[in-house]
């Protein structure tokens, strides 16, 4: 029973862990905050020259 208790464990250690890699992948791919706010500028004044 405890082998079984030891085996879940690892099954959802390597589950979060490879969770919390794959957020760590994806949030380096965010943008910088100064090319979010120029992106930001750039929609708002291509909507303005309509």
């Amino acid at each position: 029973m405890d082998i079984l208790a030891y085996v879940c464990m690892g099954i959802a250690f390597l589950f979060v862990g490879s969770r919390l890699l794959l957020y760590a992948i994806r949030r380096k791919k965010t943008p910088a905050e100064q090319e979010l706010e120029e992106l930001l500028l750039d929609v708002v004044n291509q909507k303005q020259g309509k």
